[in-house]
């Protein structure tokens, strides 16, 4: 009898170890999905909410099976149980992580590092799809949301002239594998579209450099296609051109200032 109630419960948990491990590859699918264009990205967060519920009820079960699998013998219900738990919660608490991020955030999708005068966008205007957002700045409306929210968006300044940063700009675009629409170094702008990594969702940037004194400003701009938030990522993407630009700013000066002590030596 007690052989009995064992196998039913190592039957039960292998059959939660497949409905997970099913329920954890389709939160993957579901982005997947919408980047190959298999269906609109409404459906692919809709299935994303609907995977969360489902995910949530497994859990509770997998998490009572698992403390159950102590009271039998052997050890492969709890390694099968566990596998089960973190099926649930690794993508709950992923989706949960962005929920959270998106009540605490503005509801915002334009991002600028010049609220006064943003760079504009000319050429990335067409073939964007009827249902995408508009690339009209709001303005005030939203410039002092961004403002509270994202305050370590600035413009770049840099002692390198605007020539210089205009070409660390194109380089550094390309290394982020952004679509470039249209470049014109004559006029010091800069029209692209970058892919996020999971919906395959597409924003539009628009990067303008301007000589400043002896050196030069880089001003950012980026908009989401569709959504009303776009949860930080486009605050989060300009801070890392930022970063990446002023790294490779230090490190051309460090190379700089290197040459001449070489041919000294």
């Amino acid at each position: 009898m007690q052989e009995q109630a064992v196998t039913k419960k190592s039957s039960v948990s292998k059959t939660l170890f497949w409905i997970t491990l099913l329920v954890f590859l389709s939160f993957p699918l579901a982005g997947i999905g919408t980047r190959l264009a298999w269906w609109n990205y409404a459906v692919g967060l809709t299935a994303v909410k609907w995977l969360v519920y489902v995910a949530v009820i497994f859990l509770i079960f997998a998490v009572i099976t698992f403390a159950m699998s102590f009271t039998t013998k052997g050890a492969v219900n709890r390694r099968s149980n566990l596998w089960a738990v973190l099926f649930c919660l690794i993508p709950v608490s992923m989706v949960g992580h962005q929920y959270l991020l998106m009540k605490k955030l503005p509801v915002i999708h334009d991002i600028t590092t010049d609220t006064k005068n943003p760079p504009k966008f000319m050429e990335n205007i067409h073939g964007r799809g009827s249902e995408s957002n508009s690339l009209q700045y709001a303005g005030e409306k939203i410039a002092a949301q961004q403002q509270s929210a994202y305050p370590n968006v600035q413009p770049i300044i840099t002692e390198t002239n605007a020539e210089k940063s205009y070409i660390r700009v194109l380089r550094l675009v390309k290394r982020n594998s952004w679509e470039i629409v249209d470049a014109n170094p004559s006029k010091g702008t800069l029209e692209a579209v970058a892919t996020t990594f999971w919906f395959g969702f597409k924003d539009d940037v628009s990067i303008r450099v301007m000589p400043e004194g002896s050196g030069a400003r880089v001003d950012i701009r980026s908009v989401s296609r569709v959504g009303k938030s776009d949860v930080g990522t486009n605050a989060k993407r300009i801070e890392q051109f930022a970063k990446q630009f002023r790294d490779t700013n230090n490190q051309d000066k460090a190379r700089d200032n290197a040459e001449p002590a070489t041919q000294n030596g």
